[in-house]
């Protein structure tokens, strides 16, 4: 059989192999059950490489369309094999009740819209549980994998480990979408809110409303708490606010925060809106009035922002877009082949509600 492959192709030899033999398979060259060529009599018949040949027939291998058994060869999975729907691995903070939920509803909706199994497991947010599920997906394959990934308890050795565990699904053709962090020199897609600016955005907006004097209440621990902490100072700098105080949440939190608004402060901006509602209900314990005394914004616009008078003034986190476009780009990926790393990134916007007012002159 003559075949031609385009070697100044951006697409490599081995996916353009597959694909010729995913041809064959579709057209019934190669039927249910058949056994393949050997390596070697497809490095004659399409005067490719070796490794080549081996890459192409496990692209197909983990798509499904090929079985390999040892010592005897590789075959032409059966039809009820080759139509088996995709087998995705999500890995979540299934302890994270604050975002879960929209994770899973975004990401649910359009895997069961395309028939595929997915299988959702337990991060715990800890890096060896992270590392003991990728390794596991590894040892059994997957069509895809999406986790999400914070960051918090990793340190050098575990990011190596996983940046070790990424690179053995990157070249076995297993496509891989990260939600919430990037990790730095991983060779995978990754969606994330731009954390930086949501902070820079609040400050903005404190400055346009008078507030001079302000604080951040959040956890240092937290990736996405340091990063909008972060860009809250750049911002107060940028738009004439005093450096803003941390109020680390967690212990005397609450005394903390009553004493750092005795000492001038009218604005806080709370990391998530969880937080910031105890916030509210512990200032008004204290006789401290919102937004009339103080000002309070939070982040993620959670349903449970519109739950309470007054209703949160905080900043978006799309949590279920998010999801839902995680999942779409995974599908696209296993179905072209194309693991090619794209990077997404979310920009909160402000949205205005009760808890927030012009400060008092």
């Amino acid at each position: 059989m003559e075949t031609y492959f385009n070697k100044d192709s951006s697409l490599p030899l081995y996916r353009q192999l597959a694909e010729e033999l995913r041809n064959r398979i579709k057209n019934g060259d190669i039927r249910p059950g058949d056994k393949l060529m050997s390596e070697s009599e497809m490095v004659s018949e399409y005067g490719v490489g070796r490794l080549t040949v081996r890459n192409a027939l496990s692209l197909l291998v983990n798509e499904g369309a090929l079985i390999k058994v040892r010592g005897k060869g590789t075959f032409c999975a059966e039809k009820s094999a080759r139509d088996d729907a995709l087998n995705v691995e999500v890995l979540l903070d299934m302890n994270d009740t604050y975002f879960i939920s929209y994770y899973v509803r975004g990401i649910s909706s359009i895997l069961s819209e395309s028939k595929s199994n997915f299988l959702i497991s337990n991060t715990q947010d800890d890096d060896a549980v992270l590392c003991s599920l990728l390794e596991g997906i590894v040892k059994k394959g997957a069509s895809g994998v999406i986790f999400q990934y914070t960051g918090i308890n990793c340190g050098t050795s575990w990011s190596e480990r996983i940046l070790e565990l990424l690179d053995v699904l990157s070249k076995r053709n297993i496509p891989v979408i990260m939600l919430d962090g990037s990790l730095e020199n991983a060779e995978v897609s990754c969606f994330c809110v731009n954390e930086k600016s949501g902070g820079l955005r609040v400050a903005e907006h404190l400055s346009a409303f008078g507030h001079k004097k302000c604080a951040f209440l959040g956890l240092s621990k937290h990736r996405d708490s340091r990063l909008r902490y972060e860009g809250f100072c750049e911002g107060a700098d940028i738009f004439g606010l005093s450096e803003p105080s941390m109020i680390e949440y967690g212990g005397t939190w609450e005394e903390d925060l009553i004493r750092t608004v005795n000492d001038g402060v009218t604005g806080i901006f709370v990391f998530n809106d969880d937080v910031a509602l105890k916030a509210v209900l512990s200032l008004k314990k204290n006789g401290i009035r919102v937004p009339e005394d103080v000002s309070v914004i939070g982040f993620d616009d959670a349903y449970i922002a519109t739950a309470y008078d007054p209703q949160l003034t905080t900043l978006t986190h799309p949590k279920e877009k998010m999801g839902r476009d995680a999942a779409n780009l995974l599908l696209k990926m296993i179905s072209t082949g194309n693991i090619t790393p794209v990077n997404k990134e979310y920009r909160p916007e402000l949205i205005m509600r009760g808890s927030c007012e012009r400060a008092s002159t």
